[in-house]
């Protein structure tokens, strides 16, 4: 089992390819990051926690502002352990160009959970533009299951306003045997613009040698309900 990494601080800023790791072959810890102002994960940073046989640990980041600009949260599974949750919870959220994304490949772990609270806004907007180890695509949130791989995991987005702008996404999706996750949004003012958007999706993985599992369940809901 790895170690915990816990930081706390008044400002994080990771930049210019700046990584934290947890990662291994059995369980892998927590990472937990405390900011009392802001973190900022930009210019390919990247947060990545992995595992192999174990469970994966809780990625949790809480400060009053998250901004990330072409960076990436990941957590990852290759074979029968849960890939860890990833858990935000600030009064802003704005990602640019940038993804948050928990996968399980080929083996039998589940996809972690991402869930973001804000109390006043997540916005989600532009493209990514790649990477030594992350491919280009849209911006946004991203829990994928492909080959034998079990169930993707879920996505809870809340906050007053929710915001998906230049093909931005909220996407949970299934390439083989394993199901899609659901999709939860709880605001009072969802804005889809310019190709922005919700999508749960369902296809045979790259060899076609599994059957496709099911797409998820897609459901945008009032603060108050």
């Amino acid at each position: 089992q790895t170690g915990n990494i816990e930081l706390n601080v008044r400002e994080l800023i990771m930049t210019d390819g700046a990584r934290i790791n947890n990662e291994g072959p059995g369980q892998s810890g927590n990472v937990t990051i405390v900011a009392t102002e802001s973190v900022a994960v930009t210019n390919q940073a990247k947060i990545r926690m992995s595992t192999d046989s174990g469970p994966g640990g809780v990625l949790e980041i809480s400060a009053p502002t998250i901004t990330m600009d072409q960076g990436i949260l990941q957590t990852l599974t290759v074979r029968s352990g849960d890939a860890g949750a990833i858990t935000l919870t600030a009064d802003n959220v704005m990602l640019t160009g940038s993804q948050i994304n928990s996968q399980t490949e080929q083996g039998l772990g589940r996809g972690g959970d991402v869930t973001i609270n804000a109390t006043n806004k997540i916005s989600l907007s532009g493209q990514f533009a790649g990477s030594e180890t992350d491919v280009a695509g849209p911006a946004g949130i991203f829990t994928t299951t492909v080959g034998l791989g079990a169930e993707a995991g879920h996505v809870a987005v809340k906050a007053r306003t929710v915001e998906l702008a230049e093909g931005a996404k909220i996407d949970s999706s299934t390439f083989g045997a394993g199901n899609a996750g659901s999709i939860t949004v709880k605001t009072d003012a969802l804005l889809l613009a310019s190709g922005g958007r919700l999508s749960s999706s369902s296809a045979i993985g790259p060899s076609g040698a599994v059957p496709a599992g099911s797409a998820g369940t897609i459901t945008v809901q009032g603060l108050a309900s």
